[in-house]
């Protein structure tokens, strides 16, 4: 006959009319099969949509208390989304039948997710991100926004991750009256290798001239005849030993911004601006230091707040040469590691 249900075999001793309400033998037929089968103590057919046909709350109460712990556990696994909506269905049992629910869907999103990404090449489309406030009549950033930022991923940068979370941060320090793109206009290098060729720049820089120019701020774009500021830590091997004057025989990356004419190099100084304690941005390492200077709070994250909003900046501490008697010829101390360090600043304008 099957697995008998429940200890005492209870169930067995009731009549079959006290399972089944009047309404539920009338309007819902599969509440019959159902009470018939847990009544003659066989749970072979049972599932959850047979007890839920049963309609009773109490009735199911009744059923359900009847079941092994085994047996609850199978039907809530086969179908949470019935167990956990269920009237009369313990509580308990409920919350453990929607957790269910709530992995399975999302472990279905999540799987939706990848077939998407498997459609589309991440490193061959644009893609562009906002942060800042929206004129609601002209759908463009409002005539009152004083200052706006383009802020452009490196190696790396694909559709799935371009650094977006930089330009939430620049916005949130450059405050309300600031508006920060994060813009990934084409294909990036995906190696370091990669970014030495000099097709993806001159392909994006176009794409990213265009883009500034489509920018609708009171104002207009204007970065011809404006300062221009650089910033590198100090013994970057990212791309500091690959980029130099045009025509140095290392300079593979190309101009470096750090000597080019007009520009002024700001400091990099430290991790944590407010307490150089913990270490200047060089002791994150030759390869991290290339990116830690996004660090909100560090002196180079700082500069790039006060160029964006035009107020005071730190300048590039020159190197100090000091020169050794033991042999080991001239040594070089970073700026800001020197005795005499003592920052200097420069009005943005």
């Amino acid at each position: 006959m099957g697995d008998p249900v429940g200890p005492g075999h209870l169930v067995e001793h009731l009549p079959l009319r006290s399972w089944l309400p009047d309404s539920t033998a009338r309007s819902l037929p599969g509440g019959l099969a159902a009470a018939t089968s847990v009544w003659a103590g066989d749970l072979s057919a049972l599932t959850a949509a047979s007890i839920a046909s049963l309609g009773d709350p109490k009735t199911i109460r009744e059923v359900w208390n009847a079941l092994r712990p085994a047996q609850r556990e199978k039907l809530t696994s086969a179908d949470p989304l019935v167990i956990g909506n269920l009237d009369g269905i313990p509580l308990r049992d409920r919350v453990t039948a929607n957790r269910i629910s709530i992995q399975n869907e999302i472990a279905r999103r999540r799987s939706e997710v990848d077939d998407l990404q498997k459609q589309i090449d991440p490193t061959s489309s644009a893609i562009g991100s906002y942060y800042g406030p929206i004129d609601p009549q002209t759908g463009d950033i409002p005539a009152w926004v004083k200052h706006t930022a383009v802020s452009v991923p490196g190696t790396g940068a694909n559709m799935a991750d371009f650094s977006e979370s930089r330009a939430q941060d620049l916005y949130l320090a450059s405050g309300y009256d600031s508006a920060v793109f994060q813009w990934a206009g084409g294909a990036f290098p995906q190696t370091i290798p990669e970014a030495t060729q000099a097709s993806y720049s001159e392909k994006l820089a176009p794409r990213l001239a265009s883009f500034v120019d489509s920018v609708n701020v009171s104002s207009g774009p204007n970065t011809a005849h404006v300062p221009h500021y650089s910033m590198m830590a100090r013994h970057d091997a990212v791309v500091g030993l690959i980029q130099g004057n045009n025509g140095d025989w290392n300079a593979i990356h190309g101009q470096s911004p750090l000597n080019a004419p007009s520009v002024t190099r700001l400091e990099t100084g430290f991790v944590d601006a407010s307490d150089h304690g913990k270490g200047d941005m060089e002791s994150t390492g030759v390869i991290d230091s290339h990116s830690k200077v996004f660090t909100r709070g560090s002196t180079s994250f700082d500069n790039m707040v006060a160029v964006i909003t035009g107020s005071q900046a730190e300048l590039f501490a020159p190197d100090d040469l000091v020169n050794t008697y033991s042999g080991a010829g001239p040594v070089f101390i970073d700026g800001v590691d020197s005795p005499d360090y003592s920052p200097h600043y420069i009005e943005v304008k």
